[in-house]
């Protein structure tokens, strides 16, 4: 089950959204878990980075706490926006994306795949092929990632542009440039959105589908 925190001020805002992890127990507790824990400490005034670490702490406390909510665990995207400048923070392989005519990933997942391709030891051809590729290597509540590094990107809004965080349950059915095209629609955030879902549901998609788009 996924979650998601979303915040707008006069002059801040922030947005969240955590997939719990299919096949541990209590997923669904962990995302809850994960956004309510970032969003409190946002509140507070410290930073993404620093939050995502808090929250990841916090859910493996629940887990030793709670013998049938050990192993949960969750992803999470999370956009902090300050007047025109944003950052990013991911753990696991929810994504962000930027999008204004054409569509850059933000994010690269933290899974099997990616982490091979970065040592160079595969291709991208095999990579798309690789048994087990989506294995993440990175998860908030995990406790063998106790030391959890969080990765973050920062840049400049302009006009036009437009910030994309989605779960799985879409990049993994909907490919960047169908993402691109319904962004292209002109339709507003919100139709460009539903047609998304509405994409990865004739895909085939039986995981859930979580979708927060932002623009000036």
């Amino acid at each position: 089950m996924n979650q998601d925190r979303i915040y707008v001020s006069e002059k801040d805002a922030f947005f969240l959204l955590a997939d719990g992890i299919g096949g541990h127990p209590a997923g669904e507790v962990a995302a809850q878990a994960a956004v309510d824990s970032v969003a409190s400490s946002l509140y507070k005034g410290i930073n993404l980075r620093d939050a995502v670490r808090m929250a990841h702490l916090e859910i493996l406390q629940r887990g030793r706490e709670d013998a049938g909510r050990k192993g949960m665990g969750t992803t999470l995207v999370g956009l902090v926006i300050h007047g025109h400048n944003y950052e990013v923070a991911w753990v696991g392989d929810s994504r962000a994306y930027l999008i204004n005519q054409t569509i850059a990933p933000l994010t690269t997942d933290h899974n099997l795949a990616e982490a091979l391709l970065a040592q160079h030891v595969i291709s991208p051809e095999v990579a798309r092929e690789l048994p087990g590729r989506n294995r993440l290597t990175r998860a908030l509540g995990i406790a063998k990632y106790e030391n959890l590094e969080v990765s973050l990107v920062d840049g400049v809004l302009t006009q036009g542009d437009v910030l994309l965080l989605c779960s799985d349950g879409l990049h993994s059915l909907v490919n960047d440039d169908q993402i691109l095209s319904a962004f292209e629609m002109g339709e507003g955030l919100q139709s460009a959105a539903d047609r998304l879902v509405q994409s990865a549901l004739a895909a085939g998609g039986t995981d859930n589908v979580s979708i927060i788009a932002v623009s000036l």
